[in-house]
């Protein structure tokens, strides 16, 4: 995506670039609330219910709540993780869990997207 930017053509993958803006707000503030008001401030109505954006949502959800346990800095990825850091994914999952139940909650076809 940077060299997109260097060069002024970000433009062209709209949904790569809202996949780096998304992951920068998660990295500032990831409660649920934050993330739903970056999505509704920066983020169009119309794709709420598109699977590319459903994509980019599990996609930057998915890499902050694997990066802050089971594949975290100093975590061996080629062990099992330990119980503790298992736990703590699933406890990040549960507290993200608001935010795509907004969004896939009554749209079975966007759901089957979120899973591929």
């Amino acid at each position: 995506m940077g060299i997109l930017e260097g060069k002024g053509l970000s433009f062209l993958f709209p949904l790569l670039r809202m996949q780096a803006e998304l992951w920068k707000a998660l990295q500032a503030d990831p409660t649920p609330a934050a993330i739903y008001k970056w999505i509704k401030d920066n983020v169009e109505a119309r794709l709420h219910t598109d699977p590319g954006f459903i994509n980019v949502l599990m996609s930057s959800i998915l890499k902050y709540v694997t990066q802050e346990s089971t594949l975290g800095e100093g975590v061996d990825p080629t062990t099992q993780p330990g119980k503790d850091l298992v736990e703590r994914e699933k406890d990040l999952v549960d507290r993200l869990k608001p935010v795509l139940q907004r969004f896939l909650h009554d749209h079975v076809e966007l759901q089957v997207s979120a899973l591929y």
